[in-house]
């Protein structure tokens, strides 16, 4: 039966197929071939002639980065005139950047001077240098959980650590 019904189906008489010249003649925005030739290629003169008028505004102007006025949700002021590190500053093991500190956060650190601090939690070594600069490293108890915990009872921020050391450096004097 299944086979009978496949010899009766004729495809060219029981459906409709439409003409390719009917389709090719309509396009979908109802505009002709030709029309849209034109108009594409209206639109690759314009944007070459965009191109071109760029092309002769010349080079960007460069600006170095220290001299730039950035515009962001962070930017807090002139990057110029700040403190820098009178030497170089090194935190258990990681040297510190000026960029990454604060004007009040440098300024603490060149002040401090070497000792131990709060209780031996801090210990704070220089090292003169005869060439190039000077070095300070700060070594904070943090290895175990209880000394972080301990830590961050002391000084919950970089600030009020150097503050905490400052004073203590104050008071032996």
């Amino acid at each position: 039966m299944a086979l009978k019904d496949k010899e009766e189906f004729d495809p060219a008489i029981d459906e409709e197929i439409p003409e390719t010249a009917e389709v090719a003649a309509k396009p979908a925005d109802g505009r002709t071939t030709d029309e849209r030739l034109v108009a594409a290629m209206e639109l690759m003169a314009q944007s070459n002639a965009m191109l071109a008028a760029k092309q002769d505004q010349g080079a960007i102007q460069q600006i170095p980065l220290p001299k730039s006025e950035l515009r962001t949700p962070w930017y807090k002021g002139p990057r110029q005139g700040r403190p820098k590190f009178a030497r170089n500053t090194f935190m258990n093991g990681n040297m510190l950047r000026e960029i990454m500190h604060s004007n009040e956060e440098i300024n603490l650190f060149n002040r401090v001077k070497a000792g131990r601090y709060c209780s031996g939690q801090v210990t704070v070594t220089e090292k003169f240098s005869s060439e190039g600069r000077d070095e300070v490293e700060i070594v904070v108890a943090n290895k175990t959980r209880s000394d972080q915990i301990a830590l961050a009872q002391l000084a919950p921020s970089s600030t009020v650590l150097l503050n905490n050391i400052l004073k203590e450096q104050d008071a032996r004097v």
